[in-house]
């Protein structure tokens, strides 16, 4: 019995003297799979040529240039183009274009100067113009007075710029490259510059600028309207920046 006794005594001994069981190493234990990853497709945007220059700086990424009324659109998510075309919808936003007299600085701080450079970007003429040079469609406030490039040539001429007015103003619309051409019979020599080259609106005699909200002032004269048509997929949902443009999913 003694001796039974002493046997179980050293094998409980023996069992308590025995290692730790040793984990599985790290790379055989199972990991469970990450969900997998929802790719969602890039959105294909189209701009016409005159929305692609425009707008060149803020495109979104990939977007292409398409002929109005030749190209198929069917793969394109969103379209983009100036002026009110039958195959596209008209949107809910419009570009403003709008003009700011730098009043503080000769020659425009003479009120008869600045008069006459004011008269001579008629709402109307300018509209009229854009559209006949084949820049962008526009639409003008109101028809307004007209008034003869003769008479504010001679109005120029007799207050002192028998040989025309220099004027340099910032701009950043579509078709601003046709300014120049449409304001020289009125005895304007128009120079263009960009907004980005220009430090201070001191160093220039004013500014055209375009957005979808007018502006308002004394100093700012609303020039014209240029219309936004689009087309949009079924299922998405348009918001328009302060420059105009469509965007989708944002």
């Amino acid at each position: 019995m003694r001796s039974t006794l002493g046997i179980a005594a050293l094998l409980l001994a023996l069992a308590g003297c025995e290692s730790a069981a040793t984990p599985l190493p790290a790379a055989l234990l199972p990991t469970a799979s990450p969900p997998s990853a929802t790719v969602i497709p890039s959105l294909r945007y189209a701009f016409s040529p005159e929305a692609f220059a425009y707008w060149r700086s803020e495109l979104p990424a990939g977007a292409v240039q398409f002929q109005p009324g030749v190209d198929d659109l069917a793969q394109v998510d969103i379209a983009v183009a100036f002026g009110s075309l039958p195959e596209m919808s008209p949107a809910s936003m419009a570009l403003v274009v709008g003009l700011h007299l730098n009043t503080e600085s000769p020659p425009l701080d003479e009120p008869q100067i600045a008069n006459l450079v004011v008269q001579t970007f008629q709402p109307h003429i300018i509209a009229t113009a854009l559209a006949n040079l084949g820049a962008v469609p526009a639409t003008s406030a109101a028809p307004g007075e007209v008034v003869s490039p003769g008479s504010l040539r001679t109005a120029l001429a007799n207050a002192g710029y028998p040989d025309g007015l220099p004027l340099t103003l910032t701009a950043r619309l579509p078709g601003a490259e046709r300014l120049p051409q449409i304001v020289q019979p009125y005895g304007i020599d128009l120079r263009l510059v960009e907004p980005s080259a220009v430090s201070s609106l001191s160093l220039v005699h004013g500014e055209i600028t375009a957005g979808t909200a007018q502006r308002v002032g004394d100093d700012w004269i609303t020039l014209v309207q240029i219309p936004i048509s689009i087309r949009v997929r079924d299922g998405l949902n348009v918001r328009f920046d302060d420059s105009g443009l469509p965007r989708i999913g944002e």
